[in-house]
Formats: C-alpha cells, structure tokens, sequence
C-alpha cells in the first residue's frame, strides 16, 4: 500500500468526474481539493467536496430540486475541468419574501453579504418544479 500522501497526490491529477466515481474520493477528496487549489480557504474547498456530492456547502443537506446557487467570484472553483459556484439549501440561506423584494422584482433574486468573504454578491434560488422567473408582484 503507499503512503496517503502519494496516494492524494496521484488522485490530483485525475479529472473530477472519474474521481468522484472512486471511493478513495470520500477519504481524501478534500486534501486532494487542497493541493489542486492551494490558494483557496480550507472552508471553500470543504464546501467545494460536499457540492460535488450533491451537498449543501455548509450543512451538508442532501441538494434536492430546490436550492440556492451563489455567483461569488471569490468562492467560486473553477479550473479546466472543474467549476462549482457555491450551492447552498434552503435552510442555510433563508431568503423571505420581504427581503427579496427589496432589492429585486424577480422572485428568488436577492443581493446580499457573501457567507464566507462578506463581499455583496447575488444569491439565486434554483427550483426544478418551478419557473424561476416568476414575478413576485404577479397577481
């Protein structure tokens, strides 16, 4: 058997799609993130390795066919074959009808702090069952 950290460094340099396949991927997918993305905080790519698992960023919620998509160029992954925006469930990024109407009339549109960087950025609610652009004020 070889060392762990041979083993993460020879699983670099395999494409995301055929990694996320292997069962070696749940032990050492993160540190595996690590040395792809050494400039990244070690919370995006924790949050990086649950969203390839179809999971919440930060609670690990399982991501059903409603969840929140944010455009954060400082959370954002992305290299030749990997991009992941953070994707959040409902629970974690709570966004009432009156806070989304203050600062859009498109209904799950919403502009605030970024949970890890704090800079403004969008928040996009994604429902699969549903038209996401539905108009709030629609009567």
């Amino acid at each position: 058997m070889l060392p762990d950290e041979l083993v993460k460094y020879i699983l670099s340099f395999i494409n995301v799609e055929t990694l996320k396949k292997l069962e070696l991927f749940k032990k050492y997918g993160k540190d595996v993130l690590q040395i792809r993305f050494p400039d990244k905080k070690r919370s995006i790519l924790q949050g990086t390795y649950q969203n390839i698992q179809q999971l919440c960023f930060t609670c690990e919620n399982p991501l059903n066919n409603c969840y929140i998509l944010t455009l954060c160029p400082n959370c954002n992954i992305y290299s030749k074959e990997i991009y992941n925006t953070p994707l959040f469930c409902i629970e974690c990024v709570p966004i009432s009808d009156e806070l989304r109407s203050k600062y859009c009339k498109i209904k799950g549109l919403l502009l605030k702090e970024c949970n890890f960087c704090e800079k403004r950025i969008i928040f996009y609610r994604i429902d699969t069952k549903m038209n996401n652009f539905e108009k709030i004020d629609k009567k």
